[in-house]
């Protein structure tokens, strides 16, 4: 009950930050010489208690309870909301494609499309506010306020763009949430604990409103792991474990090589990993002298069949390894022990491609993908992977490509050689046919079209959205799950 009271607090200061609490606008469309007047109303706060998990950006404790002033208001007042997310299925209804004929929940509730979603039912009664849902799911945040900037006066919280909700808000047209910070007792303690959010959803620094906020800082990824590689763990398993050699009844070739070895082709390279079981850390040693480099070896067999490429990786894991996995290889990848680099990935993406007709029955499968190959807001996400792959700092940044370095200095990933010498790697991946023909050709595939149809092995992505489609196709044994980084 703790737990869900924190969320309920938690998500109490959703409602009052994420989207903007609109204000009376007049109908002429003039600035208002005023500032809105309009409160945003609340109920009491539950501070972060000793012991829960922690919220603040720097890891800063935040565990005293701190009294704050109560808002009242009519029971029943009704808050007019239009939030969401990019698209018809993110708001707090649920839509006719979700809901269907109506969808039967955990909670033993049978729901159709235009009522509340369970958490927000919650809340709602929680609260005694009833929320209407104006969302539009007019594509995103910034349409969403296109539609809404002229009739603000219609809604309560509408989402938006960061700069046309500053731009508005500094005319007068939403309220300016810093005026009450102390009615928001957590939110204030999170904001003053993570100076660097604050400044982010400060409107200006200057002049009459200088501090003024106007929209709630986006939580989402603060102090998180978002992106992380992704695989169709089963399809590993299947690949990889068990006693005596692979077989399969028909396989394909691998393609003409272009990519080189990255990592060592002698010596040895100690690795700290996790136990199996996540109990103690273990260092395991990867011996290049007894094993060769797995690139290096394909690269001089030449081009060989699915099956022969599974095989010999197999017998490279035993050995570069000296049998720590056992007959269980797969962890080398997928296990909490995984210790796998760039070559070992690319080695199994060679096994992967060349066995399609084992993996999904038919003459092709796609390696690597993104969540929307034609889409640049999701086709940068393999500039990501190749970051992670291949050690380059500034790829994934939180701004554009910039990292501040060892040096002091800030630097642009995109003028530092490491970062060609990754795309170079990653355009030998392309060459042997290990990234998906959509994602090359920039055709419209999804993620959802490679998951549900067994047509894709990987990407680099959101854990939480992307693993749902494991949901959506009710197959035996079907896995797509988070792998540990390299």
């Amino acid at each position: 009950m703790k737990k869900l009271e924190k969320v309920i607090a938690l998500l109490l200061a959703a409602v009052m930050t994420f989207s903007l609490a609109a204000c009376n606008k007049n109908s002429g469309g003039e600035t208002p010489t005023t500032a809105p007047t309009q409160a945003v109303t609340t109920a009491p706060t539950q501070a972060v208690s000793s012991g829960d998990e922690n919220f603040s950006g720097t890891g800063t404790d935040i565990t005293e309870t701190i009294e704050a002033d109560k808002l009242t208001f009519k029971e029943g007042t009704v808050l007019r909301m239009a939030t969401g997310y990019n698209n018809t299925k993110t708001g707090i209804s649920m839509d006719s494609e979700t809901a269907g004929e109506g969808i039967t929940l955990a909670d033993g509730v049978t729901y159709h499309a235009g009522d509340l979603k369970p958490t927000w039912v919650e809340i709602q009664k929680r609260l005694g506010m009833v929320f209407e849902d104006k969302w539009t799911g007019a594509g995103s945040a910034s349409k969403e306020f296109d539609y809404w900037k002229e009739q603000l006066d219609q809604v309560d919280m509408v989402a938006g763009a960061a700069g046309n909700l500053s731009e508005y808000g500094q005319s007068g047209y939403l309220v300016n949430l810093a005026d009450y910070l102390d009615l928001m007792p957590n939110f204030k303690a999170y904001l003053d604990s993570n100076a660097i959010v604050r400044l982010s959803i400060t409107g200006s620094v200057t002049g009459d409103n200088a501090g003024a906020i106007y929209f709630s800082p986006y939580f989402d990824g603060v102090d998180d792991i978002e992106r992380m590689p992704l695989m169709r763990t089963d399809w590993v398993v299947k690949l990889l474990d068990g006693d005596g050699a692979f077989t399969a009844a028909a396989s394909g070739q691998t393609a003409a090589y272009a990519y080189e070895p990255y990592m060592p082709t002698s010596g040895k390279v100690t690795v700290d990993v996790a136990s199996l079981d996540g109990t103690k850390v273990e260092t395991v040693t990867k011996d290049y002298d007894a094993a060769g480099n797995i690139i290096a070896n394909m690269n001089a067999a030449g081009t060989m069949s699915g099956v022969d490429a599974v095989n010999m990786l197999r017998n490279y894991i035993d050995t570069a390894y000296n049998g720590y996995y056992g007959t269980s290889r797969s962890n080398l990848f997928i296990g909490q022990n995984a210790a796998w680099d760039a070559d070992e990935l690319v080695a199994l993406l060679r096994c992967v491609v060349a066995n399609a007709q084992t993996l999904n029955g038919t003459d092709t499968v796609q390696g690597i993908f993104s969540r929307e190959d034609a889409n640049n807001q999701r086709r940068v996400d393999m500039f990501k992977l190749a970051g992670i792959l291949f050690g380059v700092r500034g790829l994934e940044s939180r701004q554009d490509y910039l990292y501040l370095g060892t040096d002091g200095l800030l630097h642009d990933a995109r003028g530092e050689e490491e970062t060609y010498a990754a795309l170079e790697r990653m355009n030998a991946l392309a060459k042997e046919g290990l990234i998906s023909k959509s994602y090359l050709e920039q055709s419209d595939e999804k993620s959802s079209t490679m998951l549900e149809n067994d047509l894709g092995f990987m990407s680099y992505d959101y854990n939480q959205t992307q693993t749902l489609m494991n949901e959506t196709k009710l197959q035996d044994g079907e896995k797509y799950m988070a792998v540990m980084v390299p």
